[in-house]
């Protein structure tokens, strides 16, 4: 479907937009699932069922996770996911130039909380929440967060500068080029084939939360500050 059509589809629906169907990286993919893969995950799961109906065991319900030594692990805040410490450090990942040409990697983005908005200017969601994640990145100083619009659209650095231009006002925290659309190096790394998708990286550059809208990215950093202010207090 043409990228027109996917517009004109996603105004009148309303709902989230997915990207075409891209392999993650292997180092850094939060999803990396073949065909084969996914039988064999299938098959797997069929087993483990019947020999839990067999052996009559207690499944723990999603989102509760186990009393004691996984607290926290399955938390929710709004629509996100805790996620586990195995994945990728945003350092490493292929972070492109913002559009005034400015590099981001470890010395910008070290020892804060980072948090990368992936939108386009298509996406009607996206577009809706930008007053909220404003207010989100109004509430912290850039000492202890950073924020970073990852724009997907297919067109050229010219058209998404202009675009800017006409809504600068609204967004004012830096916005990266990353050619090519979901296809590109960083939403492939990530599994990103939808939008709107906000990544929350620890102060350790660590991937901890990954959430479906502004009000779920808040929740997730406002209790990341809050865990941290405990155990300063603690110390």
């Amino acid at each position: 479907m043409s990228e027109q059509k996917i517009r004109n589809s996603f105004r009148q629906s309303g709902s989230t937009v997915s990207g075409p169907g891209l392999p993650g990286c292997r180092r850094y993919a939060l999803e990396e699932r073949s065909a084969t893969g996914r039988k064999a995950g299938k098959a797997a799961l069929a087993a483990v069922v019947f020999l839990l109906v067999l052996t009559g065991l207690n499944w723990p319900v999603a989102g509760q996770g186990h009393e004691n030594g996984n607290r926290g692990k399955d938390r929710r805040f709004g629509r996100h996911n805790r996620l586990p410490d195995s994945v990728s450090i945003i350092y490493e990942a292929p972070l492109p130039q913002d559009v005034d040409g400015k590099s981001w990697g470890r010395p910008q983005l070290e020892g804060k909380i980072v948090v990368l908005d992936f939108w386009a200017t298509w996406c009607a969601p996206c577009l809706k929440q930008i007053p909220r994640i404003r207010e989100l990145y109004d509430s912290y100083s850039r000492e202890e967060l950073v924020m970073l619009g990852v724009n997907l659209d297919s067109g050229g650095n010219r058209s998404l500068r202009r675009w800017l231009r006409m809504n600068q006002a609204k967004m004012t925290w830096p916005q990266l080029f990353n050619r090519g659309g979901f296809s590109s190096a960083l939403p492939q790394c990530y599994g990103i084939r939808e939008v709107p998708v906000i990544l929350v990286f620890d102060r350790n550059g660590r991937l901890a939360h990954r959430c479906d809208s502004a009000e779920a990215a808040a929740a997730a950093v406002a209790s990341m500050m809050r865990t941290e202010a405990h155990a300063t207090a603690t110390d």
